[in-house]
């Protein structure tokens, strides 16, 4: 398969085109450590921070909760009503 003026081998320098799964990855290790630093050096920033996700997981789950108690109630009636 050597290659001539008629008939040249083509070759892909490239590859298929950028990769942003791999990109995403390379992004998330560079920023990393620079998200670290800042929260070590600001106390208050990641306790804002610590606080707001336990809050919302609070609402989250409560609204959860509150959820499967509606449904708890509903299938309690339907129960009842065919015991009827």
């Amino acid at each position: 398969m050597n290659g001539s003026a008629e008939n040249p081998i083509h070759m892909r320098i490239v590859g298929d085109g950028p990769d942003v799964k791999k990109l995403a990855i390379v992004a998330a290790f560079t920023l990393a450590p620079v998200a670290i630093a800042i929260l070590m050096q600001n106390p208050a920033l990641r306790q804002r921070i610590e606080m707001r996700f336990w809050r919302g997981l609070e609402i989250v789950s409560g609204k959860a909760a509150h959820g499967w108690a509606d449904i708890s109630k509903y299938a309690a009636t339907r129960y009842d009503i065919a015991r009827l």
